[in-house]
């Protein structure tokens, strides 16, 4: 998506929140927002224009909760959410089983807008991430309830044999960040700017340009951001507990990853025999 702004405000929007019930410490449930998550559809093979949504989270945020619902942002009131929906169909991945990684299919609600992150536009298969490109992640701030980016630096691409929190394995992107408790979970864009060469009247800054441009013809910058992947932890060195470990490196899970879970022969007959039934009614 390109944009005159770094990040399109339309995906600010794109960051679910996932919450469930958890036993408290006296074994009692208690409903909880335990991470993010996002909506990514899937086109129809068969019919034109349909799309087939799935949510998508890491396995330790959906892990341990029972009644898990989905709450998604609302675009057109800053800070307010949909009322939640009920997902019950959580899968683990076939092609990567070791990765942090859970999803499901979401019907998407006829009476409501979704920012969705549709394959084939936001999200492209064999994306080449630029190391020491921008990158931006998105989430709800819980303390604000509010959509909020949070930007970091693409520092190291492909890089195995992390020890990651809990069973997991899998091969990441590190991400140099500043970042909150809550982001794990939210969807990844990398930024790629590109110059408008239409020239620009100076005049219409609202600032005045040192004398040194008085010659020069500029233009703006454009941007276009695509989907990367997904937030899943911070690095930690266990040599160095505390702030200086956990806020400084963050690890992203690969879109590559993500979509091969979603494009294997298994799921792709499901939708196929989905269109089939929804057609025939």
């Amino acid at each position: 998506m390109m944009a005159a702004m770094p990040l399109d405000r339309t995906m600010m929007y794109s960051a679910v929140v996932i919450c469930g019930e958890k036993l408290d410490d006296a074994d009692q449930p208690q409903r909880v927002r335990n991470g993010t998550g996002f909506i990514l559809t899937m086109p129809s093979e068969t019919v034109p224009g349909r799309l087939h949504g799935y949510v998508v989270s890491p396995d330790h945020v959906v892990a341990g909760l029972t009644n898990v619902e989905v709450e998604a942002a609302n675009p057109f009131s800053r800070g307010q959410m949909y009322p939640p929906q009920p997902v019950a169909d959580w899968r683990r991945p076939a092609v990567h089983p070791h990765a942090d990684l859970a999803f499901a299919p979401y019907p998407l609600p006829a009476e409501q807008v979704l920012i969705s992150l549709e394959y084939g536009t936001l999200v492209q298969y064999g994306l080449h991430v630029s190391l020491g490109a921008q990158c931006h992640y998105v989430g709800l701030l819980a303390p604000l309830g509010i959509p909020m980016a949070r930007s970091g630096t693409i520092g190291a691409v492909d890089v195995p044999g992390i020890e990651h929190d809990g069973p997991y394995e899998y091969v990441s992107h590190l991400i140099d960040v500043r970042s909150y408790d809550g982001f794990s979970g939210a969807p990844c864009y990398v930024e790629y700017p590109v110059a408008n060469l239409k020239p620009l009247n100076p005049g219409a800054l609202p600032v005045r340009l040192p004398h040194d441009f008085d010659e020069r013809p500029l233009g703006t910058m454009g941007y276009f951001h695509l989907f990367c992947g997904m937030f899943t932890e911070h690095f930690s060195d266990r040599r160095m507990p505390g702030l200086a470990s956990n806020l400084g490196t963050g690890i992203v899970l690969p879109a590559d990853h993500i979509l091969e879970e979603l494009m294997t022969d298994e799921l792709r007959a499901e939708r196929a025999e989905e269109d089939k039934s929804t057609s025939a009614e």
